[in-house]
């Protein structure tokens, strides 16, 4: 699976890390004070900040995707940096002093999701997911480390750890986690596995588009295979959660994210878009659905679809969102 392509396709988005030593806790570990200061961490992150961006360096077998997600008053929203070849997602914040950025998400303040594509015209295409999708992407602000500390194992307050987050080199205070892998498809897969779930799960989505959903998640869930994760977490002086860095490897997929809050103000924010001519993103399936509801079973319908003269669809293609723009 592409997973550069899966991530900017349906965002347009989705990770060992380092450690030291110190105390340990383990059973009952969701009462741990360790447990608290880090959630802590996050709401003050958030409480006391009106504007701030977060970077994210996705690295897998297949290469490094790099994106922002910027916070604001009126939600979250994240970013693609484009560079001179029109590539989405090679380079890494603030590496030129002037970067262009392209749209790839919003979540709004009242929990509406939208979708930012463009058609084969090149003319953009904004569409929306049903108001299931929220739970899979509303910790976003908070580095997803709530979702994290449902599954975490293990816990302990480690040697502070020295970052440059762009203002010089700092000491943070360290904390390194075991996560449950059952709480990561959730997390890395957000903006695929999260996705599907949400329209498979929203009451009002179509027979059909569900049962195609229903395929999506069968291969997915055998592609998002983890082991327990390995997460360093860094908060700063001041209390506020700044960095996460999640490892997942072993018999699973080998996936590593770090996720760091690299600005805490934002003079460039986006004006918000119209959001007034959203489509739902459900319809861009729809014809697919219908194809697809003939046959019982993911095997067989993938078989049919690539057997289809005018319709070539790969394994990466169907669980990367054939619908939308290629990531």
């Amino acid at each position: 699976m592409n997973f550069r392509r899966l991530f900017i396709s349906v965002l347009a988005v989705v990770f060992l890390l380092i450690g030291c030593g110190n105390s340990a806790s383990k059973g009952g570990v969701s009462d741990s004070p360790l447990v608290k200061e880090v959630r802590d961490s996050a709401v003050k992150l958030r409480s006391e900040n009106k504007d701030y961006i977060i970077s994210n360096s996705l690295s897998a077998p297949e290469g490094i995707t790099e994106y922002i997600d910027v916070v604001s008053e009126k939600g979250v929203y994240t970013e693609f940096p484009v560079d001179a070849d029109k590539n989405l997602g090679t380079l890494k914040y603030g590496s030129k002093p002037s970067m262009q950025y392209s749209l790839s998400d919003w979540l709004t303040s009242d929990g509406k999701y939208y979708i930012f594509t463009s058609d084969k015209t090149g003319k953009e295409v904004v569409s929306t997911l049903p108001s299931t999708y929220k739970a899979y992407v509303e910790d976003k602000p908070y580095l997803y480390i709530n979702k994290l500390l449902t599954g975490v194992k293990e816990i302990k307050k480690a040697d502070p750890i020295q970052l440059d987050l762009g203002q010089g080199e700092q000491d943070f205070t360290c904390y390194i986690m075991k996560v449950d892998s059952k709480v990561l498809p959730d997390i890395l897969g957000a903006s695929s596995y999260g996705l599907y779930k949400a329209i498979s799960e929203a009451d009002d989505t179509d027979k059909n588009i569900k049962k195609l959903s229903d395929f999506y998640l069968q291969d997915l869930s055998e592609n998002l295979v983890f082991s327990d994760a390995k997460v360093t977490v860094g908060v700063d002086t001041d209390g506020l959660l700044r960095y996460v860095d999640i490892s997942v490897g072993g018999l699973g997929s080998r996936l590593h994210l770090v996720k760091a809050v690299v600005s805490l103000s934002n003079a460039n924010k986006r004006a918000e878009p119209d959001f007034t001519k959203a489509v739902d993103f459900r319809t861009s399936l729809k014809d697919l659905a219908d194809f697809v509801s003939q046959y019982d079973d993911y095997d067989s319908a993938l078989n049919a679809l690539n057997a289809k003269d005018n319709l070539v669809i790969t394994d990466s293609a169907i669980t990367s969102g054939s619908a939308v723009k290629g990531e």
